[in-house]
């Protein structure tokens, strides 16, 4: 453990960001008055590492005492955060799974009803990602009813672009929020650090910005032609039976409450 933390959680491995009313100067003494006596360690290596393929689809059905709702969750292994592909399977996600006008919310959520929620998001982190739809039935609703209008919708986006429509309200939702993220002063802190350390590069935003705005309906499609072809994970969560109660005559309910005598508690 302690050789780990020398290894990896050294200063040549972290990122300071400082952001707000200040002199550069007098920050750049200030950083070296506070950190300019640790010691410089040499930048550990970084190693690509991808994501196990799997050879075939993988499902299970799950008993959940804690569940309340039957879960479909498709779950699939996709491109890494900033890497070729991801910010497709993004807008894919958007086009799937938003509130009100996603094709997988207006089938199940509006049309069908279904639905309690719909999600659908991709996953990137730093060596690979997971494209994840999830799916919450009501109560007494038929999951596989459920299971093949997400197979449906699906099979769909694979054989058929997206609309222009729906690539242009994903891409003026997400500038939207890109912006708007910035406004506060930790927002853009954020900002800076989540570029540097997936990008390697903390002024990625107008290449971030000219990466989304070059998506087009066709390059969504190849993408999920890509990854979601692919074996995934089918996870089912049901339910589980409420335990049995005590038999009946033992519980606290079938004890009468009868006055204590005169002088007992």
């Amino acid at each position: 453990m302690q050789g780990f933390f020398r290894k990896w959680y050294v200063p040549s491995n972290a990122t300071l960001t400082i952001a707000g009313d200040f002199e550069p100067e007098q920050a750049k003494a200030l950083v070296q008055k506070w950190f300019g006596s640790f010691p410089t360690l040499p930048q550990p290596s970084h190693q690509k590492i991808g994501a196990p393929a799997l050879t075939q689809t993988v499902r299970r059905e799950l008993d959940d005492s804690f569940a309340r709702l039957y879960r479909i969750h498709y779950a699939w292994h996709s491109p890494p955060r900033l890497g070729g592909g991801d910010i497709e399977l993004e807008v894919l996600a958007d086009v799937l799974g938003s509130t009100g006008w996603g094709r997988l919310y207006k089938a199940l959520v509006l049309e069908d009803k279904s639905a309690q929620s719909v999600s659908a998001y991709q996953g990137g982190a730093g060596h690979s990602g997971t494209f994840h739809v999830i799916v919450d039935l009501k109560p007494g609703q038929d999951p596989v009813k459920a299971e093949l209008t997400i197979r449906r919708e699906l099979e769909k986006i694979l054989r058929e672009p997206i609309t222009d429509a729906e690539l242009k309200r994903v891409i003026v939702g997400t500038e939207s929020s890109f912006v708007w993220g910035l406004e506060d002063v930790m927002g853009r802190v954020e900002r800076l650090q989540y570029f540097n350390h997936y990008a390697r590069d903390p002024g990625y935003a107008n290449t971030y910005l000219q990466r989304l705005r070059a998506v087009t309906p066709q390059r969504v499609r190849e993408v999920a032609n890509q990854w979601l072809v692919k074996p995934h994970a089918e996870i089912l969560t049901k339910p589980a039976a409420p335990p049995a109660g005590p038999p009946e005559g033992t519980g606290p309910r079938d004890l009468a409450l009868r006055p204590s005598p005169k002088g007992q508690a």
